[in-house]
C-alpha cells in the first residue's frame, strides 16, 4: 500500500466526515497514518460514499473485533463495511469468530394435488405395509360395471375411474368403493384423497366452462 494512497484516503475521509480540524498526518509514518484512517473510518455510515481508492485502502487494513468494541452510540460503520466487503464480521464479531448457531430445520416439502406415484403414509409400520401389499396381490381386481377389462392397477387410477362413474361421491364413499375393488384404502389413503380432490377441481372447472351439460 503506497503512502500516496493513504493520503488520498485521508483526504476523502476529511471531505465525507466534514472534520474540523481535519485529520492531520503531517510528519506521521505510514503505520500511524493507517491507524488514523481506521479511527476516521469508524465514523462512516451506510449512507456515505467513499471513493473506490478509499474502499481499497480500508480493505487492506487489518480489522479485528477490538476495533469495534468501544463504538459511541453515533457510530455505526458495520453496514457500510459489509456493503463493500471491507470487514464481513457481524455485530462486532469477525466472521470466523461468530457464535455457532443451530442449523435451521429444513422446511417440509409442500404438498401438491398431483402425484405421479402412490404414496404409503409414513405412520404405517413397515410390517403392516408389507402385509397390505401381499393382500392386494392375492385379491382379484374388480371390473367396472359395464366396462370392458379392469380398473387400472393403482388406487389412484381406480378412484378416478369410480369418480367418472359417479362424480358426486364424497371421500368416505369413494374410499369404501376403492376398498371394494380390492385395494387397501388405509395403505393408499393419500392416493384416494388426492384423486378425489383433483377430480372435484377438474369437474368444477369443466362445469364452469360449459363442458358439462
Amino acid at each position: 500500500m503506497k503512502k500516496a494512497d493513504l493520503i488520498k484516503a485521508v483526504e476523502d475521509l476529511n471531505k465525507i466526515l466534514g472534520l474540523s480540524p481535519p485529520i492531520d498526518i503531517t510528519g506521521f509514518s505510514p503505520k500511524q497514518i493507517r491507524n488514523k484512517i481506521k479511527e476516521g473510518a469508524l465514523w462512516l455510515l451506510a449512507s456515505d460514499s467513499p471513493d473506490e481508492g478509499t474502499i481499497d485502502v480500508l480493505k487492506e487494513l487489518e480489522w479485528a473485533e477490538e476495533d469495534f468494541a468501544n463504538l459511541d452510540k453515533d457510530q455505526d460503520p458495520l453496514p457500510l463495511f459489509r456493503m463493500h466487503d471491507i470487514w464481513m464480521g457481524g455485530d462486532g464479531l469477525p466472521a470466523e469468530a461468530s457464535p455457532e448457531t443451530e442449523p435451521e430445520e429444513a422446511p417440509e416439502p409442500l404438498k401438491t394435488d398431483v402425484v405421479d406415484i402412490e404414496e404409503v403414509p409414513e405412520e404405517l409400520p413397515e410390517k403392516e405395509v408389507k402385509q397390505a401389499t401381499l393382500k392386494e396381490k392375492k385379491k382379484p381386481v374388480a371390473k367396472a360395471p359395464g366396462e370392458r377389462g379392469t380398473y387400472r392397477s393403482s388406487a389412484y387410477s381406480t378412484a378416478i375411474a369410480l369418480m367418472c362413474k359417479t362424480p358426486t361421491l364424497n371421500l368416505q364413499d369413494l374410499t369404501d368403493a376403492v376398498m371394494e375393488t380390492g385395494f387397501n384404502a388405509k395403505a393408499h389413503g393419500n392416493s384416494v384423497k388426492t384423486a378425489h380432490s383433483i377430480f372435484k377441481k377438474v369437474y368444477r372447472g369443466l362445469d364452469e366452462n360449459g363442458f358439462i351439460k
